[in-house]
């Protein structure tokens, strides 16, 4: 039976494909990204303030999908890719092999009887040590990626962005 990947796994393999694509990308005729339905998380105190966030940052396949608009320049397109392939190799080599090991420790804690609730909480903090170094790496990238447009550019985004957006 095939095993489906989820959570910070999905986000390192994104990031990796992201990487791969890259080339591919520039060679392909831009497309709008499609939004059909707000982006939420269920940890977010109000409904959209995940979108708060996301709507001032653009990842990397959003500027990639519109590299011929944007007119990037040479040093932009590179600080890109070297920029998807340095997050890449970070979470490849550093953080997933850190993520891995602590889910796994948290999941041995907790297939014992009786489960020792002070293990459990070390061992989830650990899993969750990872996964906010992971999401400050990323976080860093997409603070890079907007630094490095022009205002003109971000300008542009959010104007795809809008078109895309579905109507009321």
């Amino acid at each position: 039976m095939p095993r489906f990947i989820n959570g910070p796994r999905a986000i390192a393999t994104g990031l990796v494909l992201s990487t791969l694509i890259t080339c591919a990308a520039y060679a392909e005729p831009p497309t709008p990204p499609t939004r059909t339905a707000p982006r939420t998380s269920p940890t977010s105190p109000e409904p959209g303030a995940e979108d708060q966030v996301q709507d001032q940052v653009f990842e990397p396949k959003e500027i990639l999908s519109h590299v011929g608009e944007l007119a990037l320049t040479d040093g932009q397109r590179n600080m890109l890719q070297a920029e998807i392939q340095a997050n890449g190799d970070r979470l490849r080599n550093d953080l997933w092999p850190i993520l891995t090991s602590a889910r796994a420790a948290l999941a041995s804690k907790l297939a014992v009887k009786p489960v020792d609730e002070n293990q459990v909480r070390e061992a989830l903090d650990a899993v969750l040590k990872a996964e906010r170094e992971i999401k400050q790496t990323h976080m860093s990238m997409l603070i890079r990626l907007k630094n490095m447009l022009a205002r003109r550019q971000i300008a542009r985004l959010q104007r795809f962005r809008e078109a895309a957006r579905p109507k009321r």
